[in-house]
């Protein structure tokens, strides 16, 4: 990058800061705003207690005698429980957690809402600037009559816009964080030395290319089918890539390496068939087994949807781009296969898992390089012409940001986002640490659970809330229930 380029990078990110504004450090609420809660409930126990103590897993149960023994959204199957009564949430490996909470420790923050949406927005910018890189690599060498390599600065510049203020990378790469979002700098800069190593052939981009592969499995199973879908292209271009048995067998190699290590730490929680359950019953769910094969058709509707409400302003820039006869660029099958053939497995492989909007987050990577690369079609016409087109996406895309994700303190739907918020804070002024806490009919969201601080059985009776205190180490409980206006209200105190 030229020093020039940089700092223009940085103001159109600060900008984006801008726009997100209203929403940053706001209470969690919605839009999959549990998975935040979720990962900094993850964090904050480690944080009180030693990230040693659980043996690097990521656990859900506070480090208080009365929590023990309560399921809240760890383990599907009920078996991720360790000999203390600490459950953990193996649905994805841990790097996404171990990276926030050791740069915590290093600077002396405590996880909590800001501090991860920052990190999260770091990740945001180190993502845009890899589609910048990625969109520059593949016009250096282009032979088509359309491109002019004079304006290679502003093509990429283009992509990374493009990327920046898509209201999908806007949100996600914001206020939700979770594994699903965390691995997205690392697949983009996969896609960056995968195109590397496939146009150069040197043994530096291949090494580079099997790293973030390692990472990125590490992180959450789009490694894997990262992985598969760089060696069908490798294996289709046999003939005309570089050492092919070095690439197979690193790319094979990292991929299981990363693998091994999360099913050996994994296991040690409650052993390997306690693990195996579990991995067998998420399979089930995000392929949509579980429910046999009609969910499959229905959960593509939604994954068409999701694209659609996330990135329809671009793509509506990418479908008159393919549309265009003269867009044609050397490289296109090769961003297929690595960017966008990995999203496909993906979605193919776990298509109940790919329901969630969240999901669609990895298809903005092969939209923006496309679009990107197709600005020189707008180029052509003029630099006010261009300016103009990229200025009237940006706007559109923080119109439909703030459309989807409301500014203020009601949601589109008309509730308060301070209200998990409220009801979690309640019960945990509420309640002692060495009470139990039981929350009458209502199931606890997430959010509640992280803002009291606390684990929460949900119970339908009061007699049920004595049969776990006979079981429990806690002698005495207090039962909470739901009350007008989202409030909560103790019941009483009970013992056993």
């Amino acid at each position: 990058m030229t020093n020039k380029i940089l700092p223009l990078l940085f103001v159109f990110f600060l900008l984006s800061v801008l726009i997100r504004i209203p929403t940053l450090n706001r209470p969690l609420s919605k839009h999959h705003e549990f998975c935040t809660a979720v990962s900094l409930r993850v964090m904050q126990i480690w944080d009180a207690a030693g990230i040693a103590t659980y043996n690097f897993n990521p656990v859900m149960t506070y480090p208080n005698a009365a929590d023990k023994f309560i399921n809240n959204y760890a383990s599907g199957s009920g078996k991720m429980l360790d000999e203390q009564g600490n459950y953990y949430y193996v649905s994805h490996p841990p790097l996404a957690y171990y990276v926030p909470y050791f740069l915590f420790q290093l600077i002396g923050v405590r996880p909590d809402v800001l501090p991860i949406q920052l990190f999260n927005l770091l990740l945001h910018f180190i993502s845009a600037v890899g589609v910048y890189l990625i969109v520059k690599q593949l016009i250096k060498n282009q032979n088509a009559s359309w491109f002019d390599s004079a304006h290679h600065d502003q093509t990429a510049l283009a992509g990374f816009v493009l990327y920046l203020f898509s209201a999908a990378t806007l949100w996600f790469q914001s206020n939700t964080y979770m594994s699903d979002m965390a691995v997205q700098p690392l697949f983009i800069s996969g896609v960056l030395f995968a195109l590397k190593y496939f146009q150069s052939g040197k043994r530096k981009h291949l090494i580079l290319l099997s790293l973030f592969i390692f990472l990125m499995t590490y992180t959450t199973w789009l490694g894997v089918f990262f992985a598969a879908g760089v060696l069908l292209y490798g294996i289709v271009q046999m003939k005309r890539i570089a050492s092919p048995g070095l690439f197979i067998g690193l790319i094979l190699l990292c991929a299981f390496l990363a693998v091994s290590l999360t099913l050996f730490q994994y296991a040690q929680i409650a052993g390997w068939d306690a693990y195996r359950e579990e991995v067998f019953g998420r399979f089930s769910e995000r392929s949509g087994m579980q429910n046999g094969w009609r969910i499959f058709s229905l959960q593509w509707r939604n994954i068409f949807s999701n694209y659609f409400t996330s990135y329809f302003p671009l793509l509506l820039v990418v479908l008159f781009l393919l549309r265009t006869k003269e867009f044609r660029f050397d490289g296109f099958s090769k961003v297929i296969g690595v960017a966008l053939m990995p999203v496909f497995l993906l979605h193919l492989v776990l298509p109940n898992y790919s329901g969630h909007d969240f999901v669609s987050l990895y298809g903005a990577v092969f939209l923006s390089i496309v679009a990107g690369i197709g600005s020189q079609y707008f180029l052509k016409k003029g630099k006010s012409f261009f300016i103009a087109a990229l200025s009237l996406y940006v706007l559109i895309s923080i119109g439909h940001y703030y459309y989807v994700n409301r500014p203020g303190s009601i949601s589109q739907r008309g509730d308060r986002y301070a209200d998990y918020k409220d009801r979690g804070i309640a019960i945990g002024q509420n309640s002692n640490s060495d009470e139990v806490i039981f929350l009458l009919h209502e199931k606890p969201t997430p959010e509640i659970i992280f803002y009291a601080g606390r684990n929460i059985l949900r119970v339908a009776n009061e007699e049920e809330a004595r049969q776990h205190l006979q079981k429990s180490s806690a002698s005495t409980g207090v039962l909470f229930k739901k009350i007008a206006n989202n409030k909560v209200d103790v019941v009483k105190r009970i013992s056993e």
